[in-house]
């Protein structure tokens, strides 16, 4: 988060925990995922909405294809709504097999790459409540509760 006015840092946050060495396959991991849009911003409950994509490769993460609620003061984690697991999908391994790295042997990581694409949106709605509406590129769409988000499918 940016102070908009100076462009200082208030605080970051890693969409997976520091990559370490996986001594059986023989590569880091996990590699992170990205955040492909803006967020959206609940001024009324300080939180800060993010959609996630896939990780780039396994081992796949909890905040792979979710939706995360963050502090808007802190960057913490309030709650994440992921909708699958175990997406892992990396562009490179379309390449030539030459060229493949040891993150697409034996074979390259698959799963259904469902991001989070597009910016969560927060609804107002008639009945007075919100909804984070939130499209995957499944072609899901959902509607959480910010207010009792489940963690999990």
């Amino acid at each position: 988060m940016l102070d908009p006015y100076t462009g200082k840092i208030f605080w970051t946050y890693n969409t997976s925990p520091d990559a370490t060495l996986d001594e059986k396959e023989k590569r880091y991991a996990p590699n992170g995922m990205s955040i492909w849009s803006e967020p959206a911003i609940d001024p009324a409950r300080g939180t800060v909405y993010v959609g996630t994509g896939q990780n780039y490769t396994p081992l796949t993460t909890p905040n792979e294809d979710s939706i995360i609620a963050l502090d808007i003061n802190t960057g913490k984690p309030k709650w994440v709504f992921q909708e699958g697991s175990g997406d892992a999908w990396n562009t490179s391994c379309q390449a030539p097999v030459a060229l493949l790295t040891k993150n697409c042997l034996p074979k390259p990581p698959g799963g259904g790459d469902l991001d989070f694409g597009a910016p969560p949106i927060l609804a107002h709605l008639s009945n007075g409540t919100d909804a984070v509406i939130a499209g995957e590129k499944s072609g899901m769409l959902f509607s959480l509760n910010p207010d009792a988000v489940k963690t999990g499918r």
